[in-house]
């Protein structure tokens, strides 16, 4: 009975979450144009400044492409690794990262 009662509440919950969103290409009612010009990359400056990798990162070039690396050793095994990123896997690595690290409940393993 009281998982039944949680998964009902859990259900109703997901749909009252999913009741709130705003279709995509709304603004939602309380964000002006003014905010929204000022939070993008281009307005800001960080597409002029040089991509500066976190701390474990040595930035290598591979042909034409720069890529950032970080020592890695698997679980079980003497031998070392290296996982390379591009930029824009590596903000998307370092986003994943910081998600895990602000809400562990929510990783996946």
């Amino acid at each position: 009975m009281l998982r039944f009662l949680g998964t009902l509440a859990m259900c109703l919950a997901v749909q009252i979450a999913m009741a709130e969103n705003t279709p995509l290409g709304e603004k939602p009612p309380n964000v002006d144009a003014a905010s929204v010009e000022s939070a993008t990359p281009a307005a800001s400056g960080e597409s002029d400044r040089e991509f500066k990798p976190p701390p474990g990162f040595k930035a290598m070039k591979r042909g034409k492409l720069v890529v950032y690396c970080q020592d890695d050793t698997v679980a079980g095994s003497r031998f070392k690794t290296v996982k390379c990123y591009d930029e824009a896997g590596l903000r998307s690595y370092m986003l994943a990262f910081e998600s895990r690290q602000r809400f562990p409940w929510l990783d996946a393993r």
